[in-house]
């Protein structure tokens, strides 16, 4: 299988800088480990403290992490204090509370309030990631019937002779004192359910979450050098949902095959046929000096194929030396690969009406900008952000969950809040439109995002098509009979609530109105005048066309000229098949 290398940006990135306006960035005192965002707050994890900012960054709560004291087992009896180390990060919204968990000398989680993390709810002595800072872990909620659970994978490079170190690969935790065993336990009504590995190696957890009622891991496998997916569905239990679970292997891309993935990000509201769920992954050729070393695609992963239970090749339900014999995966290859680039690092897509874009962080500290129509046709990238000394970007990055209008990312010892758009910085609805963003519109005198709108129906923005050279187009076509023209104009817009939208053309040569009365009717987006050839001279024909989008006035001048009344040998310009074509000059009246 083959694909089409449909953007490869990376020397053209100077081309389209917009970075250097409107973010906000906060310095901590050590590397930011994680973070979480939820609708009031923003949460850091560094090595020794937990901070809880607001979105803007104006307000700051620092918590120290705490360190957990053991009693000794040995003589002389004393305790051993240890520092909790936080590997997971999760704001449990539905119960208004913080969860963490960690690293001690074995295992620690704690409980914290939403809204103020000075405030401890529960804590425990419990193994719930990995026990090694540098070990693979993910965590996230999930839906189950009636129950909110937290999906977990780990995996321990080394055992610990007084820490419990269940072999236990995936499990679902529980969040709630009163659910069955408790909270954080992971066992059912009659069984304890998990994901076993085949082979004992260091897997990379790289991505988790749920869409809809099916629940998706990723994670790269290095014995053999390959990017899986577990598929599950969410059933009435932690059993039911865990023991039948379906798997693939994700192939990128072409002719150069990229078997790591750095970073991914499910499209939310993807819809489509079928109620497809589209995701998009950073995929890595491991060669850094290759100048599109990384590339970003897009993958259909509604459905992985038949469920392959007991026998998939690298996972299997509880005991793997008790499972079937190795199966085999399906292979999923991408619907398109929209982005190549020497040193990605992370990705955030996010669906606006029927364009994707891409918030894509890299190696050097750039966030760059990339919308993608409906047909993954990419649009010039932009330069959001861009750091001062080339601090690698996080893998993980968050979209504003309240205003939706501001990028989250991590580097090195900073966040930076980066505004997605700055629509108000274009004067016109041509700059507008120019900007080819589908964040911006214009509403009746101003550039806007479309939730700025007072009236959602006055919002005009860029078309839904592959992306235009001009917001106006024409079309210029004559009768069999040779006796009629017919211009079209079509204007390259959309627009909510066509259905009371006003929508006129009109056009007018030297003498008045151009048209006659069998002319069509505009019909949003287009026009069509019809007039006799009669009236177009040999020297050709001046028409101005004036075009009324809402409260918008638009104004065209454009030369018609009867390329067969044009003598002299054949140029580029002018060697058309058809002797009664028309040619059409454009100019536009700003």
């Amino acid at each position: 299988m083959t694909y089409e290398m449909k953007a490869v940006f990376w020397g053209v990135l100077l081309a389209c800088v917009d970075w250097g306006w409107g973010q906000e960035n906060l310095t901590f005192d050590g590397d930011v480990r994680d973070f979480a965002i939820s609708d009031r707050s923003v949460y850091v994890v560094t090595d020794d403290r937990l901070y809880q900012l607001n979105h803007d960054f104006t307000k700051v709560i620092k918590r120290d992490t705490p360190n957990v004291v053991y009693p000794k087992q040995e003589a002389p009896l004393s305790n051993e204090t240890y520092p909790f180390k936080v590997n997971i990060l999760l704001p449990f919204i539905k119960n208004k509370t913080l969860i963490t968990c960690g690293t001690t000398k074995c295992g620690y989680c704690e409980i914290l309030d939403l809204n103020e993390i000075s405030k401890s709810v529960h804590s425990e002595n419990i193994e719930v990631g990995s026990l090694d800072p540098g070990d693979s872990t993910i965590g996230f909620i999930v839906d189950v019937g009636t129950n909110s659970y937290i999906m977990t994978g780990r995996l321990q490079s080394r055992v610990r002779k007084a820490c419990a170190n269940s072999d236990q690969l995936l499990d679902l935790r529980n969040t709630l004192e009163g659910q069955h065993g408790g909270i954080f336990s992971d066992s059912d009504e009659s069984t304890t359910p998990y994901i076993d590995a085949r082979q004992k190696e260091k897997f990379q957890f790289v991505d988790g979450f749920q869409s809809n009622s099916h629940i998706y891991v990723f994670s790269n496998v290095p014995q053999e050098r390959q990017v899986r997916v577990i598929l599950f569905k969410s059933e009435n239990s932690k059993t039911n949902t865990l023991r039948h679970f379906q798997g693939a292997t994700l192939k990128c891309c072409g002719n150069t095959e990229r078997r790591e993935l750095l970073s991914s990000s499910v499209i939310q509201g993807s819809g489509g046929l079928h109620g497809q769920v589209l995701w998009a992954g950073v995929f890595t050729a491991g060669n850094t000096s290759d100048p599109i070393n990384t590339v970003l695609a897009i993958y259909n992963i509604s459905s992985t194929g038949p469920q392959l239970k007991y026998n998939d090749p690298d996972f299997c339900y509880k005991g793997c030396a008790e499972a079937l014999p190795m199966g085999t995966t399906q292979d999923l290859h991408p619907e398109a690969v929209v982005f190549r680039y020497s040193s990605m690092t992370s990705v955030l897509a996010v669906r606006h009406n029927s364009w994707l874009v891409f918030f894509i962080g890299t190696g050097d500290g750039q966030l760059i900008k990339l919308a993608v129509d409906k047909a993954y046709k990419p649009a010039c990238p932009r330069v959001l952000y861009n750091s001062d000394d080339d601090r690698r970007v996080f893998p993980k990055m968050h979209l504003d969950p309240v205003d939706r209008k501001h990028v989250y990312m991590a580097l090195r010892n900073q966040m930076v809040r980066v505004p997605v758009a700055q629509c108000s910085e274009h004067k016109s609805l041509k700059d507008c439109w120019s900007a080819q963003d589908p964040f911006c519109g214009w509403c009746e005198s101003r550039c806007s995002f479309q939730g700025d709108c007072l009236q959602p129906s006055a919002w005009i923005s860029i078309s839904e098509d592959s992306q235009q050279q001009n917001m106006v187009s024409y079309q210029v076509e004559k009768s069999s009979s040779g006796e009629r023209i017919t211009l079209t104009v079509k204007v390259h817009l959309n627009v909510n609530g066509t259905g009371s939208l006003t929508f006129t053309c009109n056009f007018f040569n030297k003498r008045g109105d151009l048209c006659d009365r069998t002319s069509p009717a505009p019909a949003f987006p287009q026009c069509s005048c019809l007039f006799s050839s009669d009236q177009l001279p040999a020297e050709g024909l001046n028409v101005t066309v004036k075009i009324r989008v809402g409260k918008q006035n638009l104004a065209e001048k454009l030369m018609l000229t009867n390329c067969s009344d044009i003598s002299g040998p054949p140029t580029s310009a002018l060697s058309v098949r058809n002797p009664r074509s028309v040619m059409l000059r454009l100019s536009t009246i700003i």
